[in-house]
């Protein structure tokens, strides 16, 4: 092999596994742990919430004072990807691809913490519909899910998705994305020789081993089965599959942690395997210092977005509880200002 090849190897070698600690740091946070919900915070009041703002200061009007995106945070959208679930496309410039799993990273590096936003797929919200030459022409009314398939399904796709979870969020800047397909799943749970859960409903019409309270170690098709599933179920809705994906990811993070502990080496041979399934506008420099830099935060929680699901006409439907976003926003990412 020359010389070339082999640099460009070993770059690409750093870039995927750089990509992939980024990846499972905002995805695992390392350790779940449950949310207690703020309480006594009331609901923002945005009206001239921009009459005050400082050139590259996000700021927010909240209960009639100023609250400012904190300093030092940095957010990762992870997106994860997967196919129409029932073969339809949308009638615009598209792609195959929706997004199942949405989870907003936040990095804050004064405190040295990570913390995350569980985003429902099924979220209705305002979503950017793009032409063929990849303009806003319009926006729809529909599910967050439904965001990535405008576009290429490459980094045009990524951009639609991350500006519509900003819009959700009240235009909350979004650093960074990271997508990966699902099926990356199955590969990361077999380089760690399998992921132990314990089944929290029945899931035997989707697998015979997936009996209620079992405690079922899976192989890679099995764990992919068990962070997808919800057609087959008695509850189709979200909700109850990103418990699940919640359940996963606290098994597969630790193990991801232990088996980077035995062998040092671990990241990159799994990296090279995941390589064709991530999509993510970090540069390799700062993919190598966010990585280097996190990889000793403490370990925060991860959040659910509020909200009520419900049947829609074609598709479950997941509205957000206004109030208690604003809440969460507010206490998780800002601070009060002075008044002017």
């Amino acid at each position: 092999m020359s010389r070339s090849k082999s640099t460009r190897k070993k770059l690409f070698r750093q870039i995927t596994a750089a990509i992939l600690v980024v990846m499972l740091l905002a995805a695992g946070l390392i350790f779940l742990r449950n949310w207690d919900r703020r309480q006594g915070v009331v609901p923002p009041d945005n009206e001239g919430s921009d009459e005050y703002s400082e050139p590259d200061r996000f700021q927010i009007r909240y209960n009639n004072a100023w609250y400012e995106l904190r300093d030092n945070l940095e957010t990762v959208l992870l997106i994860g990807l997967d196919k129409f679930e029932d073969g339809t496309e949308n009638n615009s410039y598209n792609n195959d691809r929706q997004s199942d799993f949405l989870l907003l990273g936040v990095f804050d590096h004064t405190n040295k913490t990570l913390s995350a936003i569980h985003i429902n797929r099924d979220t209705m919200a305002d979503v950017p519909v793009l032409s063929v030459n990849g303009s806003v022409v319009d926006q729809e009314y529909q599910q967050l899910a439904f965001a990535y398939t405008y576009g290429s399904g490459g980094h045009d796709s990524c951009r639609n998705t991350r500006n519509a979870v900003s819009a959700l969020l009240y235009d909350l800047p979004i650093d960074h994305y990271v997508a990966v397909t699902m099926d990356a799943v199955a590969v990361l749970n077999d380089t760690v020789g399998g992921v132990t859960v314990t089944i929290p409903e029945d899931m035997t019409a989707v697998d015979p081993a997936m009996v209620l309270g079992e405690e079922v170690t899976l192989t890679g098709e099995q764990a992919l089965a068990f962070v997808r599933a919800r057609q087959q179920l008695e509850d189709s809705s979200n909700l109850n599959r990103m418990e699940r994906q919640r359940t996963y990811l606290q098994a597969l993070s630790k193990q991801l942690v232990d088996a980077y502990n035995r062998d040092p080496d671990f990241w990159t041979d799994a990296s090279l395997q995941l390589y064709d399934k991530v999509i993510t506008d970090y540069s390799l420099p700062t993919l190598q210092s966010t990585a280097n830099t996190v990889s000793v935060y403490q370990p925060g929680q991860i959040y659910s977005l509020p909200g009520e699901a419900k049947v829609g006409e074609k598709y479950m439907e997941f509205y957000v509880d206004e109030p208690e976003l604003q809440k969460l926003l507010v206490s998780l990412m800002f601070d009060e200002q002075p008044s002017p």
